[in-house]
């Protein structure tokens, strides 16, 4: 899925011109991107800028530009915090080698598509909030969804790794899934983390903490009938109004 998610990409980006200067992007010594000052909605990130490696895309260096497209070279690491919020962007690929994507900084675009590579091992809270996406498959490395990281989207379809341990407070809130796998590694989902979906199927471990501060992670029915049951590990179903364990999963 991920390779045809990367062809697709490719074909939207060879269909779009880019033109910008190396003098519109302000770095600092470190290899960080601090500002974008140019004025193209379709820009190419250099890899490098004189004589210095571009390893980092700085906090708020490229927020509310007006940009449609954006390509990230494969030597940045880090994306730092509001990196690109508020933009226009409708799909993205995170480069291979990125490890850490910062608070907010892909929110508020109309992302449709992203690709987030194995090597990113930290999410940032609401990274990817408030945009389009209908799909995503969180990375094998990391092992904590932060807050609100993928709320306010489109999503129908999830893909969570046996990696996660944790999974914060909204982190899927107000999308669009109708069933989810927990993987059984997960221990704690927090409050509202699956709030305002539509979910009438659920794949969980047993003994998960749900919720907290009297905020269900995915409603007043499903949690109280989770817990009520022991939080046996199995595949629970809505129907006709009330939940119940349709299989039985046998603890590991």
């Amino acid at each position: 899925m991920r390779k045809i998610f990367i062809s697709l990409l490719s074909l939207m980006i060879c269909s779009t011109v880019f033109s910008q200067e190396e003098s519109d992007f302000i770095i600092n010594r470190n290899g960080t991107i601090t500002s974008y000052i140019g004025n193209s909605t379709t820009i190419i990130i250099p890899s490098q800028i004189g004589d210095i490696p571009v390893t980092a895309i700085g906090n708020d260096s490229f927020k509310n530009k007006n940009l449609r497209s954006v390509i990230i070279p494969n030597s940045v690491v880090t994306i730092g915090r509001d990196a690109f919020v508020g933009n226009r962007l409708t799909s993205i690929i995170i480069p291979d080698g990125v490890t850490s994507i910062g608070d907010y900084s892909f929110a508020a675009n109309q992302l449709n598509l992203v690709v987030i590579p194995n090597s990113v091992v930290s999410i940032g809270s609401s990274a990817f909030s408030s945009n389009q996406l209908t799909s995503v498959i969180i990375p094998t490395g990391v092992t904590i969804i932060r807050a609100e990281t993928f709320a306010r989207n489109k999503l129908t379809s999830v893909i969570i790794p046996v990696s996660v341990i944790e999974i914060d407070d909204s982190a899927f809130a107000y999308n669009q899934l109708t069933l989810i796998t927990i993987p059984s590694s997960v221990t704690y989902i927090g409050g509202d983390a699956f709030s305002y979906n539509n979910i009438i199927n659920i794949s969980i471990g047993d003994n998960t903490e749900l919720g907290r501060d009297h905020f269900y992670a995915f409603n007043l029915n499903f949690d109280n009938f989770y817990n009520s049951n022991g939080k046996k590990a199995g595949i629970y179903e809505y129907k006709n109004g009330r939940w119940s364990i349709v299989n039985l999963i046998p603890s590991t």
